[in-house]
């Protein structure tokens, strides 16, 4: 109990001033959404996500790791796609739905198929210098549903943008569709970053 009670204040002081962390990449784009990683938890590290306007479930989310982030090799671009299966309308439903509505957004919407196809299965990578390459994005490679691709691992490896640390780079993304309708995903631009947050301690 001693110990314990030697130990607070040092944890309390960590909650409250934050923790400090080390750089990484920061996505900017004229739209999407911010999140971190794993959504249940805080980190320095920023996602952008973007959603279809009429299955805003859906949720396709992009970040940049720095090498040995995360077991990054180099610097990787990472995109993944997600399921908000109980985010609805209006925005009460979402913070105080009722078991029944739970229940029926859920069956409703992870019973359904879902198609995502692209232009193109690369994403075009523009470096400071100003020259650009195409890099290969895997769940690009044909049509899929991401729904039967199983569980999301949150911390998976991406493609290697370059062997290298980079401070900044763009990452222009085809015509993504799902469905059938139009993913807007605007150009984004990483830049290298550090900030503070605030841990919890059970992440």
């Amino acid at each position: 109990m001693k110990q314990l009670l030697r130990v607070w204040p040092s944890l309390l002081a960590a909650v409250v001033v934050g923790c400090s962390t080390g750089p990484f990449l920061r996505p900017e784009a004229a739209s999407g959404s911010f999140s971190a990683v794993n959504p249940a938890c805080p980190g320095a590290q920023e996602v952008i996500e973007f959603t279809p306007q009429s299955q805003y479930w859906v949720v396709l989310r992009v970040y940049a790791t720095l090498p040995g982030q995360y077991g990054s090799r180099g610097t990787e671009l990472r995109v993944h796609f997600w399921f908000r299966y109980l985010k609805g309308s209006p925005w009460w439903s979402v913070m105080f739905p009722t078991p029944v509505e739970r229940n029926r957004l859920f069956q409703e919407r992870s019973r359904r198929t879902y198609l995502v196809t692209v232009s193109k299965p690369t994403v075009t990578i523009v470096l400071p210098d100003g020259s650009a390459r195409e890099i290969p994005i895997p769940i690009f490679s044909k049509p899929y549903d991401p729904k039967n691709e199983g569980p999301i691992d949150f911390w998976a490896n991406g493609v290697q943008v370059s062997p290298e640390e980079l401070d900044s780079f763009t990452a222009i993304f085809p015509e993504v569709y799902v469905n059938g309708e139009r993913l807007e995903v605007s150009p984004i631009q990483f830049k290298k970053a550090e900030d503070r947050y605030a841990p919890v301690l059970n992440c």
